[in-house]
């Protein structure tokens, strides 16, 4: 149909250009989306590590590094021994080809309380068991029995989870090293301008046409 009125050629200009800047930038945001979604450590492998010659740290002082090199066959040049969470932190950003490292292994409750302050790295890969901690006692003390029971009762109570909630909160993520990735959502409030651009079009050019029609009016009366 053709279009007469210069308003409405306005109106539907300005409409076209608002459908195509919207279309545009929800086709971006879903393929932004998809590509988030589909992503995946580069490293999922522990062999692959020891095969490439992959340098891994690990915290100073612990058995683990005596455990990836006499159990997970590393050898002693690629192994890396850091004091905190931050020094793991910035090996891990920095990675084997400038300085840093590939992987980090610890000890499981140390990983996830690094994982719950720093989003931006991930847990990935079997969990390997060892022998364990345990606590010493002179032999016949009465606090071993007392101990155990202790123990057990917490270990299959609820406190346990809400101990793990607490300290191994993933959610409470920080942004020093990397903020979690999350998906932008569109609503209505990022495309403000464009509606307060289109209302204001259109309402001028409604404006427009009822005074035209009560000037038509006036001068037919």
């Amino acid at each position: 149909e053709r279009i007469v009125s210069s308003l409405a050629r306005g109106v539907i200009i300005i409409w076209l250009f608002v459908v195509l800047i919207l279309t545009s930038s929800y086709t971006a945001s879903l393929t932004s989306n998809l590509t988030v979604q589909q992503m995946e450590p580069s490293i999922t492998d522990v062999q692959c590590l020891v095969a490439s010659r992959a340098v891994v740290g690990y915290q100073r002082g612990s058995f683990v590094g005596h455990y990836l090199q006499e159990q997970l066959n590393f050898h002693e040049t690629q192994l890396k021994q850091y004091s905190s969470p931050d020094e793991h932190a910035e090996a891990l950003s920095k990675g084997p080809n400038n300085g840093g490292v590939a992987a980090i292994f610890d000890e499981l409750p140390y990983i996830r309380l690094f994982l719950s302050t720093r989003c931006g790295f991930t847990m990935v890969g079997p969990t390997y068991r060892t022998s364990g901690l345990a606590f010493v006692f002179r032999k016949g003390s009465p606090w071993v029995s007392e101990i155990s029971r202790s123990m057990l009762k917490l270990s299959e109570s609820a406190d346990m989870q809400r101990i793990q909630n607490k300290w191994f909160n993933m959610t409470a993520c920080s942004t020093q090293y990397g903020a979690p990735v999350e998906s932008n959502r569109l609503g209505m409030k990022s495309f403000w301008g464009l509606h307060l651009i289109t209302g204001t079009a259109s309402v001028v050019a409604l404006v427009s046409f009822i005074r035209r029609l009560l000037y038509k009016y006036t001068r037919g009366h």
